[in-house]
């Protein structure tokens, strides 16, 4: 579920114990990857995946139809 799960590493979690965590530039270098990872997502409609022939049994298979 990658609504419940956003940070990519413990050390950067709210409440993470990290020491230096206000001096680490992996965490601002991991919420620019996880915005743009989001942005790009955003950019897909579920809908039309299924447009691939070699996909559309298994879109068909959990309910899904291009268009929908």
């Amino acid at each position: 579920d990658l609504d419940s799960r956003t940070d990519a590493a413990d050390c950067v979690a709210p409440g993470g114990d990290c020491p230096l965590i206000n001096e680490c530039r992996l965490r601002a270098a991991l919420s620019r990857a996880r915005e743009a990872f989001y942005r790009e997502l955003d950019t897909v409609v579920v809908a039309d995946l299924p447009g691939s022939r070699q996909m559309a049994p298994v879109f068909q298979m959990i309910g899904l139809r291009p268009g929908l």
